[in-house]
């Protein structure tokens, strides 16, 4: 299931053990406007582990970045 939401629910479920799969997409551009995070730290109440499973390089210099969720 993918999900993409605000950065305060981003937050929310991570705190509470709901997140176990994070990809991230690099990409060398700065996008937005203030007041859209992708994840609302403020309200991130809990550190994470994450373990890197997998890279991928796609073209224009995008790297997509998969992490497992360690939610011990």
């Amino acid at each position: 299931l993918i999900l993409q939401s605000s950065g305060r629910l981003n937050a929310k479920w991570i705190n509470d053990g709901l997140v176990d799969h994070l990809t991230i997409i690099v990409y060398p551009l700065l996008v937005g406007t203030a007041g859209t995070p992708v994840l609302d730290n403020s309200k991130l109440s809990v550190v994470r582990p994450l373990r890197l499973i997998d890279t991928k390089t796609f073209d224009f210099n995008y790297i997509a970045l998969n992490y497992d969720v360690i939610n011990d």
